[in-house]
């Protein structure tokens, strides 16, 4: 009687305890052989939750031991439920508890019994010698089973390997990149090798992991054990598994808006091909803006799908995330000044038409025929086939030449210049210049050649010879044969091609100007020379 007294102050202490702050107490599972039945919310008395889940641990450990079967009953009383098997009382469920629980103390209480009952009678069945029988002629087959997979998995890895090695021999294991060997045979097997090894031992010791796992779980004394090796690789992998599930909805949303920006790609390459072929004309755009165009449209369509997945990246509101983008950010800002500033001009010589791909320009030293034109540099390929890259940073900042830009519809004037000294008629070396000009293949027959006199110096006269070529990438051999005509027609002529520089001695009284232009009776005036004698001598 007194038992029930000190159970119903008890109950009544519970009851306070749990009015004035029970929430402040943690709640401790009771766990038999690494089950885990329930958890005891609110002390009793004196004991904690923690002691009142070790004391009904011990007892449950005490009634699984018996031979004698277990029934289970549940005694309400005023204050407190209690449940027992036969004379021994296992736990007491006080209102304390049903407040925690949420529930009435008589309906928790029969939880709490059948749950107890249920695992006595397993461990009681467990605990017998025809269950630990069977439990050895599990671990048995488990433990054949293991040694045929390790079997099996020597004889696969022995197969593989000498596969490798009769590839080795063969010399088919080489990596190559067109002519290049980026990894040799040799190598590439030692590599094979070695991952097949580390894939076979990776196997077996996850196989034996497994092993010991379920031959754990066999026997009551070792489940707790079986649990935490299971526990230990499926909480992590359940973890990654849940995120993984949770991330699907984002990556359909990225799927979805990078499959859209293939399409949209897709068909503005379609729209700017036909532009740059002709196939498809807008008013005012000129084919060879096509290019520039897409590469600019791509890049938008870049940055807008960029700025739309953004916030479906996986740790995208985290504030590492966002410092490392800011850090990026920072590097492209710092690192990529020279590359916009070229980027730019290339955007600025495109839509001003500077230059075509094919035209013949000049930039500072460098001549030559356009082969490519980026959006950051311009390839340029010399007479003598040697090629230069120009930033178009530099294109835009300097003075270019760019002959080809009229050449087809107006035609290039290409001009050479001659110094003949005074005593050659004019006339006859226009006559000489343009007969060597219209010579020479790929000069234009209209306009005709001309001929300027650029200047009259003190020893001769400057004739700069004019004349048209559609021809605006061929100047070179032009200008020589130009010039070999020019020697050609001068030569049977009789006219000496020189800059007259030079002392001589001549009969200064005569006018130095050609015969035919002298009058007809014209005299040079005689020179003469006086001498004074000295009369001192």
């Amino acid at each position: 009687m007194s038992e029930r007294l000190i159970a119903f102050l008890g109950g009544l202490a519970a009851l306070f305890l749990a009015t004035a702050g029970q929430a402040q107490v943690p709640a401790a599972p009771v766990m038999f052989q690494g089950e885990t039945l329930f958890e005891i919310r609110a002390p009793f008395g004196a004991f904690t939750p923690a002691q009142r889940a070790t004391a009904i641990a011990e007892r449950l450990e005490v009634l699984a031991g018996q031979a004698e079967p277990v029934r289970i009953a549940v005694s309400p009383y005023e204050s407190v439920s209690e449940i027992s098997s036969g004379e021994a009382v296992i736990m007491a469920v006080t209102a304390a508890d049903a407040a925690a629980a949420g529930q009435v103390r008589d309906e928790l209480a029969a939880v709490y019994a059948q749950r107890l009952e249920e695992t006595l009678v397993r461990a009681q069945t467990e605990r017998s010698t025809q269950y630990l029988r069977q439990s050895w002629l599990y671990t048995t087959a488990a433990t054949v089973a293991l040694g045929l997979f390790l079997y099996g998995l020597r004889a696969a890895v022995r197969r593989a390997r000498g596969h490798i090695e009769a590839r080795r021999s063969a010399g088919r294991l080489a990596l190559n990149l067109q002519n290049a060997e980026l990894v040799s045979a040799e190598r590439m097997a030692a590599l094979l090798l070695r991952a097949t090894t580390l894939l076979a031992l990776g196997l077996a010791l996850l196989a034996l992991y497994f092993h010991l796992s379920l031959v754990f779980s066999f026997f009551p004394a070792t489940r707790a054990w079986a649990a935490l090796l299971i526990g230990t690789l499926l909480v992590p992998l359940g973890v990654v598994g849940g995120a993984l599930l949770d991330y699907l909805p984002n990556v359909g949303v990225i799927v979805l808006v990078i499959g859209l920006m293939v399409v949209l790609t897709r068909f503005v390459r379609f729209v700017f091909d036909a532009l740059g072929a002709g196939t498809l004309r807008f008013k005012g755009f000129h084919p060879e803006w096509a290019d520039t165009t897409f590469k600019i449209a791509r890049f938008v369509i870049i940055v807008f799908t960029a700025v739309v997945i953004f916030p479906y990246l996986p740790g995208a509101g985290s504030p590492g995330f966002q410092g490392i983008s800011i850090f990026l950010g920072a590097l492209l800002s710092l690192g990529s000044g020279s590359a916009v500033a070229n980027i730019v001009a290339g955007i600025v010589l495109t839509y001003t038409r500077a230059f075509r791909v094919g035209d013949r320009i000049r930039v500072n030293d460098s001549e030559g025929d356009v082969i490519n034109h980026t959006l950051i540099a311009t390839r340029v390929r010399t007479i003598k086939n040697v090629d230069i890259v120009i930033p178009n940073a530099v294109l835009l900042g300097n003075h270019m030449i760019n002959y080809s830009a009229v050449a087809e519809e107006q035609g290039l004037v290409l001009h050479s210049k001659v110094t003949i000294g005074y005593d050659v008629p004019w006339r006859q070396v226009h006559e000489l210049l343009i007969a060597a000009a219209q010579d020479t293949k790929l000069i234009l027959a209209e306009p005709a050649p001309y001929v300027l006199q650029t200047s009259l110096d003190d020893f001769y006269v400057s004739y700069q010879i004019n004349a048209m070529t559609r021809a605006s990438r061929q100047q070179a051999s032009i200008y020589s044969e130009l010039h070999q005509h020019i020697q050609d027609r001068f030569h049977a002529a009789g006219v000496e091609i020189l800059s007259p520089h030079y002392a001589a001695v001549r009969d200064g009284q005569a006018i130095a100007m050609p015969a035919e232009s002298l009058p007809a009776d014209y005299v040079a005036p005689p020179f003469r020379l006086n001498l004074r004698l000295d009369e001192s001598r």
